[in-house]
This record gives C-alpha cells, sequence and structure tokens, in this order.
C-alpha cells in the first residue's frame, strides 16, 4: 500500500482528507505542525508528502525543503489562494502545487493519482522493522484505554475507542507486561479506528526486550 504524509494544521481537515484517501486505498499518516510532520519523516519514508502552505511560522515548501534533504518523496503543496513565487518555487522544487482540497477534491486525489498508483505494496522503511500483535495488547495511554497494535524499539501503533487527540507527551502503562513507558505524539490518523503512532522516549531495556519476545512469537 503506498504511503503519505499529509499535513495540515486543521485537525478536522487533515482528518476528513486522510479519510478520502484512505478510501482511494492509500496508507495515510496525518500530522498537524512543521515539527511533528519533520519528525514523521526522520522515523519512515513516504512515497509522497501533501503539505498546506500554511503551517505557523513555516509553510508547506520549507518542509519541501527539508524532505528533499530526507531523500525524500514526491511533493505536493495545497494552497488556498494563487501565490505566483510559491507556485515558481514549488515547481523548481518538482512539487505539485494545487488548490486547497476543500474547495476541488477532484483536484487533489487526481494528482495524487498522477504521483501514486494506489493498491500497489510498497516498503514503508523505518529505522527500526515494525512488528504487527497478533491479539492487540490493552494499554492505558494518556489515562485512557486504548489498545496496542504494532511496536518496534523506538515506536508504537496505539487504538483509541474514541477520537480525542492525546497530548503531544504522555505515559503508556502496559499492565500486562509491567511496562510504564514515555512518549511523544508523532501522528494520527481515523476516525475509524482513531490511531496514534508514538516514538518511545530513551532507552527502555524492558520495552526492547518486550518487543524481541513479540518478535519470537510464531506467526499464522
Amino acid at each position: 500500500m503506498a504511503s503519505i504524509l499529509l499535513v495540515h494544521a486543521e485537525e478536522s481537515v487533515g482528518a476528513s482528507w486522510a479519510a478520502a484517501l484512505s478510501a482511494e486505498g492509500y496508507e495515510v499518516t496525518v500530522v498537524q505542525t512543521f515539527a511533528a510532520a519533520r519528525a514523521a519523516l526522520a522515523a519512515s519514508q513516504f512515497q509522497l508528502l501533501i503539505a498546506d502552505v500554511r503551517l505557523g511560522p513555516f509553510n508547506g515548501l520549507h518542509l519541501a525543503i527539508q524532505s528533499r534533504a530526507l531523500g525524500s518523496p514526491r511533493l505536493i503543496v495545497t494552497h488556498h489562494t494563487r501565490y505566483v513565487v510559491l507556485q515558481r518555487e514549488a515547481i523548481r522544487l518538482g512539487a505539485a502545487f494545487v488548490p486547497s482540497a476543500e474547495k476541488n477534491w477532484r483536484v487533489l486525489l487526481d494528482a495524487v493519482r498522477q504521483l501514486l498508483p494506489s493498491g500497489i505494496a510498497y516498503a514503508h522503511s523505518r529505522k527500526w522493522p515494525r512488528l504487527r500483535i497478533e491479539r492487540p495488547l490493552a494499554a492505558i495511554a494518556a489515562l485512557r484505554e486504548a489498545h496496542i497494535v504494532d511496536v518496534s524499539y523506538s515506536g508504537i501503533k496505539l487504538q483509541f475507542d474514541e477520537m480525542e487527540l492525546p497530548p503531544s507527551a504522555f505515559a503508556i502503562d502496559v499492565p500486562a507486561a509491567n511496562l510504564h513507558l514515555d512518549v511523544n505524539r508523532v501522528w494520527t490518523s481515523g476516525p475509524n479506528p482513531f490511531s496514534c503512532g508514538v516514538a518511545v522516549l530513551g532507552e527502555n531495556s524492558g520495552w526492547w526486550t518486550f518487543v524481541d519476545s513479540i518478535a519470537a512469537e510464531p506467526h499464522a
């Protein structure tokens, strides 16, 4: 499945864009800030970056420049009005420069389809291999019930029953493994299910041992 990093400052817009792209068969990771996008690009490799022009003190082209330095993917920059200078710079960087999908979904989806084939399996490279847990593991994350669905030495994918954004930094307790972890939120996607990717802080030997035990389990 082709993977997309989607960056938009408005949570509701990012969630609606992600839902539409997921329906097209893409794997979508959603973040809201320039810093979170940089962290996601450093942790994983994506086939496509979609970034809105408006990212607080930065813009989508700043992120495009950063992503190029990290050997990143094809680019789409979305905008709300026609910025001639930004459009020229986007073209120089090899990025598509398309109207905001809030106004014209077809333009964005057509641009994505031109850049990425839907439903084709790509290797989603990470610094550490990600392991799927056969039976989701109950956890308490940011004082809420959650389930761990896959793991690596440096990260965790959580699923929540309710769509409520966790704080940027929080704790996870895993009672079955007697583990307490401090994590930073990296990305979210949803709403069905509402998922959250986190980076595990520090080198927690207990967590690494737990991940090794998952890797050693027989898989069907």
